[in-house]
């Protein structure tokens, strides 16, 4: 094995240049596709964690779970050409007036940690002359807290809604868009003019930009005196051990309840969406780095087996086997392929520690991260630097199978 190592290493640096542009591009590709997978997934996985941390693990609505809603479709003539149904939108508005008999009944259900109930609804913030629609929610802070990771994302905190029952927690977003200050007073109106004055106690920063900027937080008491829902909410926010199990608990929470029951990841689905769509042209675009890499070796390693065809020659007439051959041509293809993998971490440690560090100045569309969230794992890292390799390898095959079956007595008569 040492002779072939020897071998193979001298006829590489024989042909250093084109060796090292082989090398150069290997180990470009690997750090492509290190810095891509660890963006991607850095991204992907701080939104869920934000998911997570911020909204419920499972929601249950007022809209009954086992309630079909037909279509209604208008009277077909024989001149009909087209038929127009109307489906009636889902309940999901309908009130909930026993929330505390369910939320005893949900706490019973294996898997939930707790619950919290939750008003929902539309409504306008104004501040000044700015006015901007909102997504009003009461909650009661005690048992909100217990529900979701609340408090850890509360920033410029003066006060709280426990002991401000006027009180308001704003996106940090909504408040940087309209410049309310915390402390500032504004006005939210309700459908028929109902309005209430509440004072900015904080700023909500989740994360995740479609929260951010129209959340608007108040006690439940005021947000069902603004909603016209006396005793009543639109939503039970539950919170379970394992966020995983999020699907089976909703299913249970729905049998129970016989009211729909939704896990974050079935709210979250649009977003997913978007992911798998990033997820399958990143590996396109891996696929194309990961051929022409490949093209890069085969053909350098074609090259070299033709230049030494009289090496060959003198090595099968000295005793060697095909295999001895195909083995040295082999190795070639794999140094090239670890040394390119190697190179190719090194590079991707450096491009991603880059990236961690640049300033997001745009306005992105999930997230309001300021800096590219980068995945370090050690699979990052050591895939693609794995893919690298077992591409060398395939790419020597046919070299490999040429130099094989090379015939020594042909070549070494043919040799000048």
């Amino acid at each position: 094995m040492g002779v072939l190592l020897f071998i193979a290493l001298r006829h590489l640096l024989a042909r250093l240049r084109s060796t090292l542009l082989i090398v150069a591009g290997m180990a470009v590709g690997v750090a492509v596709m290190s810095a891509m997978a660890s963006m991607l997934l850095g991204l992907q996985g701080q939104f869920i964690a934000s998911v997570i941390e911020t909204t419920p693990n499972v929601v249950v609505e007022g809209e009954r779970a086992d309630r079909a809603r037909p279509a209604t479709a208008m009277p077909r003539r024989e001149d009909t050409l087209i038929s127009l149904s109307r489906r009636p939108p889902p309940e999901a508005e309908r009130p909930i007036t026993n929330y505390r008999t369910l939320m005893t009944r949900i706490a019973a259900v294996p898997g939930v940690r707790a619950t919290a109930p939750q008003l929902v609804g539309r409504a306008l913030l104004r501040y000044g002359t700015r006015g901007q629609p909102v997504a009003l929610t009461g909650i009661l802070p005690r048992q909100q807290r217990r529900a979701l990771a609340w408090e850890e994302h509360v920033r410029h905190a003066h006060g709280d809604l426990e002991t401000s029952p006027a009180g308001a927690i704003l996106g940090f977003e909504l408040a940087k868009n309209l410049g309310i200050p915390v402390g500032a007073r504004v006005t939210l109106i309700a459908a028929a003019d109902r309005r209430r004055t509440a004072r900015v106690v904080a700023l909500y920063q989740s994360g995740i930009r479609q929260i951010d900027e129209q959340l608007v937080y108040v006690n439940l008491p005021l947000a069902q005196a603004l909603l016209d829902a006396p005793s009543a909410v639109s939503q039970l926010a539950v919170r379970v051990a394992a966020v995983d199990e999020a699907p089976a608990v909703a299913a249970a929470i729905q049998d129970v309840t016989r009211l729909r029951a939704r896990s974050w990841q079935e709210v979250s689905a649009s977003f997913f969406a978007v992911f798998r769509l990033q997820n399958t042209m990143t590996s396109v675009m891996i696929a194309f780095i990961v051929v022409i890499a490949g093209f890069g070796i085969a053909n350098g390693l074609i090259t070299l087996v033709l230049e030494k065809q009289r090496d060959i020659g003198i090595l099968k007439a000295l005793g060697a086997s095909a295999r001895v051959i195909a083995r040295i041509f082999l190795a070639e293809g794999l140094l090239m392929g670890i040394a390119g993998g190697l190179v190719g971490m090194g590079l991707a440690a450096l491009a991603i520690e880059a990236l961690s560090r640049v300033e997001l100045r745009g306005e992105g569309e999930l997230t309001t991260a300021s800096t590219f969230t980068m995945l370090t794992t050690p699979p990052i890292y050591l895939l693609p630097a794995a893919i690298a390799i077992l591409i060398s390898a395939l790419a020597s095959l046919l070299p490999v199978r040429r130099a094989a079956a090379a015939d020594p007595v042909t070549i070494i008569r043919g040799a000048k």
